[in-house]
């Protein structure tokens, strides 16, 4: 069979899907999380299977024949809004991703590769976003605060729920982060379980439970992070630069120790593995977050003591 006709085979099988997933999400937006994290896969197959320029003109032309045909089919801000993200989104992250491989990159810096262009990826849909009448994360924060406002729920609640609304609008950066960590991690892992099936083989970096950082360099930095912000604040500084450097630190810290969450996950991760219990890891997925300052603080204990002897 001729390349240029199986390409074009591939490229229509690649737009039919980025059509139907923007359209699933659109009438399914809880399929969201599972759309993004898949998402990127056609566009790496088709650079493990292609050339990377002849992948990167199917990626281009995927992603405006989507924006085009959401245009048209939903007439709305959202559905162009889902168009948009193919773009950013859909061929970023799948092009960065695909390139690291195709390149034969260290497994962990295509690892940390994809992550950054899952960031930067998040961080164009977010300033796109806030641009867009009513999708904005302030606008969207506002109009539920004044839902609480409005509603007959005790003081005290509406008063909490201010206050959550007030971190959340803060801490946003660290959690566009977080999300591209998390996001881009099960990107990376999903799309070396598809090629395998495919036939394709590519080095992929450890699996999680294996994953450890480095004890000093995160050590270092959240005590730098703690004692500054205790400078800052008996200093006598200026009221402008401190609340500035407030909003930054607390991003930072919660960065880190998203860090430390995920060094006491992969701690867990590893004795399940050695129950070899499907049940149970069922169960620690579900509970995970309601212990997350445990997770955490055993992530701290085994960057010292190293509680995964035989970790690799």
């Amino acid at each position: 069979m001729n390349i240029d006709i199986e390409l074009q085979k591939d490229g229509l099988k690649v737009t039919g899907l980025l059509v139907f997933f923007s359209l699933l999400y659109l009438l399914m937006p809880f399929f969201s999380l599972f759309i993004y994290i898949i998402w990127p896969i056609p566009i790496v197959y088709l650079i493990m299977k292609y050339d990377i320029k002849q992948a990167f003109i199917v990626i281009v032309t995927a992603a405006l024949l989507n924006t085009l045909i959401l245009s048209i089919a939903t007439n709305t801000t959202l559905g162009v809004f889902m168009g948009m993200y193919s773009i950013i989104g859909f061929g970023l992250i799948g092009f960065f991703l695909g390139s690291g491989l195709k390149e034969d990159f260290d497994p962990l810096k295509t690892l940390i590769i994809t992550i950054v262009a899952v960031f930067i990826s998040n961080l164009l849909v977010f300033i796109i976003q806030s641009s867009l009448p009513g999708l904005g994360i302030q606008q969207i924060l506002q109009e539920f605060t004044n839902i609480v406002d409005q509603s007959q729920l005790p003081s005290e609640f509406s008063l909490l729920m201010e206050q959550y609304i007030n971190i959340i609008s803060i801490l946003y950066p660290a959690l566009i982060l977080i999300t591209s960590i998390i996001q881009g991690s099960l990107t990376y892992y999903a799309t070396f379980w598809y090629l395998k099936r495919k036939g394709i083989y590519a080095q992929a970096y450890k699996p999680v439970k294996n994953w450890s950082f480095p004890r000093w360099g995160l050590s270092i930095a959240i005590l730098l992070t703690m004692l500054s912000r205790m400078v800052w604040k008996y200093g006598g500084t200026a009221t402008g630069a401190q609340e500035i450097y407030n909003i930054i630190s607390s991003n930072l810290l919660v960065v880190l120790s998203f860090l430390l969450f995920l060094q006491g996950f992969a701690v867990a991760i590893y004795y399940l593995s050695r129950i070899k219990s499907k049940l149970l890891y069922i169960l620690f997925i579900f509970i995970v977050l309601i212990f997350y300052y445990i997770i955490a603080l055993i992530g701290l204990v085994d960057l010292w003591f190293n509680l995964r002897r035989d970790k690799g």
